[in-house]
């Protein structure tokens, strides 16, 4: 064989048998993406739990209600398409390793075989060592793009569960108010219908009254189906079913 040869065999002996660490940097990249929606929102993340699994920080307690921070705080760990958008990041993280490493070389020579042949062979692994620093480099790139991504969706999370949180409580108090008015709409037509018996008003003027009483009753109904969407969709944000109060 030429030296040629030999050399090449030496090094896909030597660098294919190595096991490469990974980067750690990207095999990190969890803490970067925490880091970047906590320096933004002072929230922190946890790391993907098992399916189904709802968990609870520490500081979060739901007997005394349900505030805004902590609806973040449940969101951040526990809504569903965000958990699968990090469980994903668990892919890009495998694709890096496996740019990473080298695998073993594997030799299968067949006789009678020229010096010409071998060495054509052992080429080919070569320009694999060639082009791995450009597989790592391509997904180290894409690891850091879906970080990128992963911070961005966590913004929005975060911002979709401040607007349905402050929506549910104008809505809650809407209908505060509305039960507020229709009991006295109630009172007033009462008090129509006593001064009708006592001929003070006409019919038409007390019918009046009754049908504002009716129409304060559709607007508590009316609030209430939008404050059960709202509620809906929080649950919903917050990767859960059961029914909290805010």
């Amino acid at each position: 064989m030429s030296g040629k040869t030999y050399l090449a065999f030496s090094i896909l002996l030597i660098a294919g048998c190595i096991s490469h660490p990974p980067n750690e940097d990207v095999a990190d990249n969890f803490s970067y993406i925490s880091a970047g929606i906590e320096e933004r929102t002072d929230y922190s993340l946890r790391r993907v739990s098992e399916p189904g699994q709802f968990d609870i920080p520490d500081w979060v307690t739901l007997d005394d209600g349900l505030s805004q921070d902590e609806a973040v705080a449940l969101a951040l760990w526990n809504n569903t398409q965000f958990q699968v958008d990090l469980a994903a990041f668990g892919f890009a993280r495998a694709e890096l390793l496996e740019a990473n490493m080298l695998s073993n070389p594997v030799f299968s020579v067949l006789f009678p075989i020229s010096p010409k042949l071998l060495e054509t062979a052992l080429d080919i692994p070569i320009d694999a060592l060639w082009q791995r620093p450009h597989r790592v480099a391509a997904a180290k790139l894409d690891a850091q793009r879906l970080s990128e991504n992963l911070i961005e969706n966590g913004l929005n999370l975060v911002r979709d569960i401040q607007i349905t949180y402050g929506d549910l409580l104008l809505a809650q108090e809407r209908i505060t108010l509305a039960i507020e008015e229709a009991q006295l709409q109630v009172q007033i037509a009462q008090l129509e219908q006593a001064r009708l018996k006592a001929g003070e008003i006409s019919e038409l003027t007390a019918n009046t009254s009754y049908v504002d009483t009716l129409r304060a009753n559709d607007t508590i109904k009316r609030f209430s189906k939008e404050a059960d969407i709202l509620e809906q969709r929080l649950n919903s944000l917050l990767g859960i079913l059961a029914k909290y109060n805010i």
